[in-house]
């Protein structure tokens, strides 16, 4: 860097003395003036670059307790919080599995009864209740094992996580404290311009 700025100033000086003795053979006040401000020009940014003064690079510093947690977390990945209503999988498999059953068999009734039903369609596969409303959306209801919790797309609502509560047998979203047959009964009751109430079934002992 100190050496760039060097050659700049002795460039400067350089064309300085080649202008002024232009002007000097030449006798032209014109160009005369462009030199001159060529060279004040060059003068002026010469000691505008020898007044920058570089910053050194401050290295950055981080504890042995930020190190070691960030190697952690590579070598552990964070598990997916699980619900702690199951003792098992299995029994959280088995829970879900009689939730979609029964509101399958309920929504399908509803869309059949509808005078729009011809348009509607309820379908149960895998773990996954697609309703499908025609004009008013889809909806999209499934099991989610890894976390043990339902989730829920829905068109008026968006997407949503539930929990069970086995205190009220419900699946309840942690963000409003809404169960999903509640989220539903509304939501449905809206778009399908009637009564719909859905209850989730009795948990089996």
């Amino acid at each position: 860097w100190t050496h760039t700025v060097c050659e700049s100033q002795m460039a400067a000086r350089r064309g300085l003395q080649a202008c002024i003795a232009a002007v000097g053979a030449a006798g032209a006040s014109g160009a005369s003036g462009a030199c001159v401000r060529r060279s004040r020009w060059l003068a002026t940014g010469c000691r505008l670059v020898s007044a920058v003064q570089l910053q050194p690079l401050q290295p950055r510093s981080f504890s042995s307790s930020t190190v070691s947690r960030r190697a952690d977390e590579r070598s552990h990945p964070t598990e997916p919080k699980l619900s702690d209503a199951f003792r098992s999988a299995t029994e959280y498999t088995e829970v879900v599995d009689r939730v979609l059953e029964d509101l399958c068999e309920h929504l399908d009734v509803v869309c059949e009864d509808h005078p729009d039903g011809g348009d509607f369609d309820v379908r149960l596969g895998d773990g996954v209740l697609t309703v499908s409303l025609g004009g008013a959306g889809t909806y999209v209801i499934n099991k989610q094992t890894p976390n043990r919790q339902i989730w829920l797309a829905s068109p008026l609502s968006g997407p949503r996580r539930y929990d069970y509560q086995p205190d009220t047998n419900n699946w309840v979203y942690s963000h409003d404290s809404v169960s999903l047959h509640r989220r539903l009964s509304d939501e449905l009751s809206s778009i399908l311009k009637q009564t719909v109430t859905l209850n989730p079934p009795p948990r089996r002992s």
